[in-house]
């Protein structure tokens, strides 16, 4: 059985019950890479210690990866099949931070659209600011962060795979359990600029009101 197949059966078994669903993305891969975190892989030895079948597929799931490292599925091959299965609770994560004036990108290096190079740091001046792309098929999400002023600016574009601007894509932004604001695509794609503190943001995008993901911000000084 190749990987793929093994991530569809392994959801499969735990979206039919919804105390198995606290397994997300990073947890599956880690756990199957010998990476998960004590805390989380004494709550993953309950769950298999009560169902059996769980227990070998993931077992099943290690060996794979294990024997045959190199057929280790893309990262877009695993968000899609993770993402179906409602085991992914954010399709990307963005840190960055300021130590004395200058930014550092800390995590999403790979999302950067524009010509910047990888954890590099930067002051900030006017006209200042890094993209981060997120794939998303059909569409393209363009998080837009101007770092020109003392509190940075953030905006969004939103379009499909055929470069067609998209409409009333919804992001709403959540720090801790409370919604702060929601800005909204235009004609054009863009959302209007909003100024962003330090701290940890979680952004709910929404389109036609169909939740397409949660792009996770944290900003830190």
């Amino acid at each position: 059985m190749n990987i793929e197949n093994q991530l569809y059966e392994i959801g499969e078994l735990m979206s039919k019950d919804s105390s198995k669903t606290v397994m997300t993305e990073t947890d599956i891969l880690k756990f199957c890479e010998d990476r998960l975190e004590n805390d989380k892989m004494g709550k993953l030895l309950k769950l298999i210690s009560e169902d059996p079948i769980l227990y070998q597929e993931l077992m099943d799931f290690r060996h794979l990866i294990s024997a045959a490292p190199q057929l280790s599925p893309p990262v877009k091959l695993q968000n899609q099949v993770l993402k179906k299965l409602k085991l992914v609770d954010s399709f990307t994560s963005i840190v960055m931070k300021r130590t004395k004036g200058l930014w550092e990108i800390i995590e999403g290096n790979h999302l950067v659209y524009q010509n910047i190079q990888p954890k590099m740091a930067f002051r900030g001046k006017i006209g200042n600011e890094v993209v981060f792309k997120v794939d998303e098929s059909p569409y393209f999400i363009l998080c837009t962060i101007d770092y020109s002023n003392d509190l940075p600016n953030i905006y969004f574009s939103l379009e499909t795979d055929k470069s067609e601007r998209v409409k009333n894509g919804r992001f709403t932004f959540r720090k801790g359990n409370k919604n702060i604001f929601e800005i909204v695509t235009d004609k054009m794609g863009v959302t209007s600029r909003e100024s962003l503190g330090s701290g940890e943001y979680e952004i709910d995008v929404e389109l036609n009101r169909e939740k397409l993901g949660v792009i996770k911000l944290n900003l830190q000084e």
